[in-house]
């Protein structure tokens, strides 16, 4: 199936972020280090041109964002 490469990588970063983020204890760090990769995903979305290349860097922009949200929501 064309595209499940992308939703695969989506799938393995977001249960990385999930297992691993247990090294950062301080929820202070996590909450600094999920808005910083919330932000880069929207710059990487925002600058992704229209052509193949920009494709690879939007699903790049959505996979930081999808770490972020999953630091962020790390109890």
């Amino acid at each position: 199936m064309p595209g499940t490469e992308g939703w695969k990588m989506a799938k393995a970063a977001f249960t990385y972020a999930k297992e691993y983020s247990g090294m950062l204890k301080n929820q202070r760090s996590r909450r600094v280090l999920s808005i910083f990769l919330m932000v880069m995903g929207g710059v990487l979305m925002y600058l992704a041109p229209e052509i193949l290349p920009g494709l690879v860097l939007l699903g790049l922009g959505v996979v930081v964002e999808l770490v972020g949200i999953a630091l962020e929501r790390r109890n």
